[in-house]
């Protein structure tokens, strides 16, 4: 399926016309794509989605000054436009460790989820796919997501270092642009509307937070694992006191209420 409101950014002038339109959006889905992305995985792709499903894969293998210099790191690092993603943590350690990009006004739905669930009782919620938090907050856009998860199933199996590959097949620009689609405006709002329902604005934006500086810094990272180890130890005392102790931390983690 080829999405007809998709750009490939891959020089610095259609950079900075991406931009001038990018700059008055309220609120962006951003996803990175890369090779094992992490703080130095390479990150070759970056992907932002607007709410009136335009789609602009900016290409920072084929043209890094995308991500190093001019408005592309201004808009990531803007307090006033929210950056929508998934999983941000990953994104935020490749972002800053090889560009210096320090994100910031995150909503990130694997977060929120993960707080919404904290709010019910589950003191150690697992970490959901984009796949499964589109089944939860915004079923009508699964079907974008399903032939993504077999493409990236299958690429990941043959082909180890898929997103260098240059240039990019139909199917890669289809699957790259799918992460972003689905995630605004629908998913954005209706889950935005919970937490604010919920009153727990305040703890989900200081989650994601923490989790982009550990990203950023080994000590912050170090003290939110000490967090949830506490945690952890918490649960399997309880566990130990009332039943069988589980047999993997997958049993914790799905832990009675």
């Amino acid at each position: 399926m080829a999405f007809s409101k998709v750009k490939i950014v891959n020089t610095m002038k259609k950079c900075d016309r991406a931009l001038q339109e990018l700059r008055n959006e309220d609120f962006l889905a951003v996803d990175d794509k890369g090779v094992n992305l992490s703080k130095t995985g390479p990150l070759t792709l970056l992907q932002v989605g607007t709410k009136d499903g335009k789609v602009y894969l900016f290409d920072v293998l084929t043209e890094p000054r995308i991500l190093k210099t001019g408005g592309l790191k201004a808009i990531l690092e803007s307090e006033t436009i929210v950056k929508v993603m998934h999983s941000s943590k990953n994104d935020a350690a490749a972002l800053y460790w090889q560009f210096g990009v320090q994100l910031h006004n995150v909503f990130d739905t694997q977060v929120a989820h993960m707080q919404l669930q904290r709010a019910e009782g589950r003191r150690l919620p697992s970490r959901i796919t984009l796949f499964e938090v589109c089944g939860l907050y915004c079923p009508q856009k699964t079907d974008l997501l399903e032939k993504k998860e077999n493409l990236q199933t299958c690429r990941k199996k043959r082909e180890g270092e898929l997103w260098a590959k240059r240039p990019m097949t139909q199917e890669m620009i289809d699957c790259a642009s799918q992460d972003v689609l689905v995630l605004v405006p629908e998913m954005y709002m209706t889950m935005k509307g919970l937490v604010n329902e919920k009153g727990l604005t305040r703890q989900v934006t200081e989650r994601i937070s923490l989790e982009i500086e550990a990203a950023m810094d080994e000590d912050v990272k170090k003290k939110v694992k000490e967090a949830i180890d506490v945690v952890v130890l918490e649960i399997l005392q309880t566990f130990e006191k009332t039943t069988s102790p589980p047999d993997s931390l997958s049993d914790i983690t799905d832990e009675v209420k």
